[in-house]
This record gives structure tokens, C-alpha cells and sequence, in this order.
């Protein structure tokens, strides 16, 4: 979203919705710039301000992304009787909405495919949750896993939503290439300082996620890892 500058100004002060809170906690800026340098996350963040967002998808890596947009909009039923019980109403969750988080962070439990799917609607008409769109019988994201791959898919939902609620300090990727490279190294998989084994990373990297892995979006295409991505 752009020219979220304009947006903030209109917004009564009272209502404490500055225009940095609004990008932090009102869209998914804060989980896709979370690896990025500063100087990116700062350019990403103004373009987002001024309305200038032309081409940001490219920058940001989202145009050779693997793994598609969700095609529809996902809910947890749990989280949705707990809406209603206190607020009377419903509304998308951000984390509900990541690629590849497939459970809800808070309770674990698979999530559902509403009724508003993407192709059906303007990327710029405003739909709200509602129990109609968002019925207790939807159909889940993913069939049902067993308890070893729910634990999995659970982590993976968590820490994706903490990348929304407490994104990580940016660095440039030499630092990321540093801190990998040390992981791998304490976890006895490099052949040497300047060479990681890859076989054993595979391995070990299958082992322990187990059939999470066929779960997860654009992992996996026919029992080998899709692409280069884990290298």
C-alpha cells in the first residue's frame, strides 16, 4: 500500500495512528523487509508514505517469490468465538495471512479458508470478516496433520507472527551470511570455516522437519527440495 502519508493525515490525532504505526501495524511491512538491509527498509518505508511504490515488489525480491499469494483470505475458528464473545465482531489478522503459516500462532489449530477469495474482489475494495464469509465449517488450508507436524507448523506460525509484533534489527547480508555460516558451524555441519556440507544440512534439515516439509508451500516438489533456496 501507498500514499499512506495522506492516509495518517486524515485520521483524527486521537486516534494515535501515526503514519510509521500504521505501516508497522496495519500492513506486512515489517515481515518482508525483516531481513533486509536498513537502507532498504527505510527506502521501502518512504516509498510506502509517499505513495511511490512503483517497482517495490521487485526490490523487495517479491516478484521472483516461490510461493503465491494465499487465494484466499484464511481465519482460525477459535480466534473468530473469541471475537465475537468480546468485540461482537470480526476482523482479518494479519498473521493469519503470511505465506506459509498455515495454523493459527495463538491456538495451534489449522487454519480455514474463508469465502472471499482474491480473484473475485478489487485489490482495492474493502471486504469485512463476517461469521457469513468466515463460517465455522470452512474448509482448513491444509489437510489434517498429525501431532509431530502440527507442533512443526506451529513454530513456524509463531515466529512468523513475531516477526510482525517484533521485527528483528536490520543488517546488511554479509551479516546474515556471517551468522549462518557460525549456526552451521556449531551444529557440526561444515567440512571446514569456509565450506558448509550441504548433504548433511539436507539431511538433517529433512530429519527433523519430517512430513512438515510437504505441508509447506513450494518446499517440496516431488520428494526433493524445490530449487536452491536450502543451499
Amino acid at each position: 500500500p501507498g500514499h499512506l502519508q495522506s492516509l495518517a493525515d486524515r485520521i483524527p490525532s486521537d486516534r494515535g495512528l501515526s503514519v510509521n504505526r500504521i505501516i508497522d501495524t496495519l500492513t506486512l511491512f515489517p515481515y518482508f523487509t525483516a531481513f533486509e538491509p536498513p537502507a532498504l527498509q527505510n527506502k521501502v518505508r518512504s516509498a510506502m508514505r509517499s505513495g511511490d511504490i512503483d517497482g517495490l515488489h521487485v526490490r523487495l525480491g517479491l516478484s521472483a517469490f516461490r510461493i503465491g499469494r494465499n487465494p484466499r483470505l484464511r481465519f482460525c475458528p477459535e480466534c473468530a468465538v473469541g471475537m465475537l464473545a468480546v468485540y461482537g465482531e470480526l476482523w482479518w489478522r494479519r498473521d493469519h495471512q503470511l505465506p506459509g503459516v498455515l495454523v493459527c500462532p495463538d491456538h495451534g489449530s489449522l487454519l480455514r479458508d474463508s469465502m472471499v477469495s482474491f480473484s473475485q474482489y478489487s485489490r482495492h475494495e474493502f471486504v469485512a470478516a463476517t461469521p457469513t464469509n468466515c463460517p465455522s465449517h470452512g474448509r482448513p488450508v491444509v489437510p489434517v496433520v498429525d501431532h509431530a507436524c502440527l507442533a512443526h507448523l506451529h513454530r513456524i506460525a509463531q515466529r512468523s507472527a513475531d516477526l510482525l509484533s517484533d521485527p528483528t534489527t536490520g543488517h546488511a547480508l554479509s551479516y546474515w551470511t556471517t551468522f549462518y555460516r557460525s549456526q552451521m558451524l556449531e551444529a557440526g555441519l561444515v567440512k571446514s570455516a569456509a565450506t558448509m556440507d550441504q548433504r548433511h544440512l539436507n539431511g538433517e534439515f529433512r530429519n527433523f522437519y519430517g512430513n512438515a516439509l510437504e505441508q509447506l508451500p513450494a518446499v517440496m516438489v516431488n520428494d526433493e527440495f524445490a530449487g536452491d533456496w536450502l543451499a
